[in-house]
């Protein structure tokens, strides 16, 4: 438990956004200018956040730790996620400190004995939330396409263990299946969907047509497209 003393200083403490700023070239870097929650390409429509996976209200000692910095848009971060983290376990509490706590970070490069130990740690939480730089979301979830609606929602995988749980974090944390998120999926869909058909019927098509169909779709599921995850399941399922 944090104590009163603790609690205090917490409560004062304030936060140098500068530090996790100067993370926002690299993190955009790494994900390919996507939101690291929703895949959606943050250049053409906003900047983008230094999202913190776990907040900064409760895990202050995080505040500037680099591994707890995501690349997310505004839309996830600031409309959606806010300050929640569900966990299926008590949450960390704070370390023993001296002096100020803002300074204290998690060092991988120093002290990489301790760094796996505090991963372990963070592990015992049970969150709730996948962490994309970490764990590979894609097993929990699966695609479905409304051709009436002319959108694409994500559903949990029924095949998967704990799933529902996931999927329904998700849904309160990101809006993963926000209406103008899942109306934009469908027209990358589409664009998916003609490209597989010529696929399927190469006897009509031209091998030009053919080979672009090809690349069109290898070009959709790699890490850099967005909804890649959408598209690689879609791929292995029509």
């Amino acid at each position: 438990m944090v104590s009163q003393k603790q609690a205090g200083l917490i409560k004062k403490l304030t936060f140098n956004s500068s530090y996790w700023s100067r993370a926002k070239p690299q993190l955009k870097k790494e994900t390919f200018g996507k939101c690291a929650y929703c895949e959606s390409p943050t250049g053409v429509v906003a900047h983008g956040d230094v999202e913190h996976f776990r907040p900064k209200s409760h895990y202050w000692w995080l505040a500037y730790c680099y591994d707890n910095y995501l690349f997310s848009c505004q839309i996830c971060n600031q409309s959606h996620k806010g300050n929640k983290f569900p966990t299926g376990a008590d949450r960390l509490q704070a370390p023993d400190h001296q002096g100020n706590p803002a300074l204290l970070s998690i060092d991988p490069k120093s002290a990489p004995e301790n760094f796996a130990v505090f991963h372990q740690q963070l592990e015992l939480e049970m969150p709730e939330l996948p962490n994309p730089y970490y764990q590979d979301p894609e097993p929990f979830f699966i695609w479905k396409a409304d051709e009436v609606l002319r959108e694409v929602e994500i559903r949990p995988n029924p095949d998967y263990l704990g799933a529902e749980k996931i999927y329904n974090a998700c849904i309160e944390c990101f809006g993963i299946n926000r209406k103008e998120l899942c109306t934009f999926r469908y027209q990358i869909f589409k664009n998916f969907k003609l490209a597989k058909m010529a696929l399927s019927q190469p006897g009509r098509f031209s091998a030009e047509l053919i080979e672009m169909a090809t690349e069109q779709i290898k070009a959709m599921k790699a890490g850099s497209a967005p909804y890649a995850g959408m598209i690689r399941y879609f791929d292995t399922v029509m």
